[in-house]
């Protein structure tokens, strides 16, 4: 059901697509939407540690659904081969997967246009327990973190923007460069359409 849902809505593909692969043609087993489509089906189901993948790569269920056959010869991706896959994204690929959250808002409100739309901008504490890049000590959550920045939509409650940042930076930085973006395709879209930004106490600055 999942792989029937990510198919009429093209979002791994498109995911995908907007992701460039740095590596030899001539070396690789896993092209980028199987990667794709394995760490997102895999988050999805309840497994968010990379590490799981080291067991999930023979799954008989997530086999299938990422374009592998169940039998032993083709089994998908281990921990290190998706490790090496997310640390290679570029600002620029994450700024156009970001685009690709606005545009799937867009699509799934043309026929009835919001005359309203409110941005919930809101940083959100990721404890960290290991000694990842960037995860420092942020001292109002009192531990070491990463403290990302989502950007959702209030209505429908999808997502329209995010950025992971490190565990102690402001919880404003870096806001308006996630938000023009969002603003600028969100107002092409619904030109008579109201934009409201809410947001917690930590983006009361200049």
């Amino acid at each position: 059901m999942l792989r029937e849902l990510d198919e009429q809505l093209g979002w791994s593909e498109a995911a995908a697509a907007a992701l460039i692969d740095p590596r030899d043609p001539r070396k690789v087993r896993h092209d980028i939407l199987v990667l794709v489509r394995q760490r997102l089906y895999a988050f999805i189901a309840g497994h968010e540690d990379g590490n799981d993948h080291n067991r999930l790569r023979t799954d008989p269920a997530l086999k299938p659904v990422c374009d592998r056959r169940v039998d032993a010869g083709e089994d998908l991706a281990g921990q290190p081969t998706l490790s090496r896959f997310e640390n290679a994204v570029t600002d620029e690929q994450i700024a156009q997967l970001n685009a690709l959250f606005v545009e799937q808002y867009i699509q799934l409100h043309k026929e009835d246009p919001p005359e309203v739309i409110v941005l919930d901008v809101d940083p959100t504490n990721d404890p960290c327990h290991g000694h990842q890049q960037l995860a420092l000590f942020n001292g109002f959550y009192d531990q070491y973190m990463y403290l990302p920045m989502l950007v959702f939509e209030r209505d429908s409650g999808l997502l329209l923007g995010t950025r992971l940042r490190p565990g102690n930076v402001h919880p404003a930085h870096g806001v308006v460069e996630v938000l023009r973006p969002i603003v600028q395709a969100l107002g092409e879209a619904f030109l008579d359409a109201r934009i409201i930004l809410r947001a917690d106490a930590g983006h009361a600055v200049p």
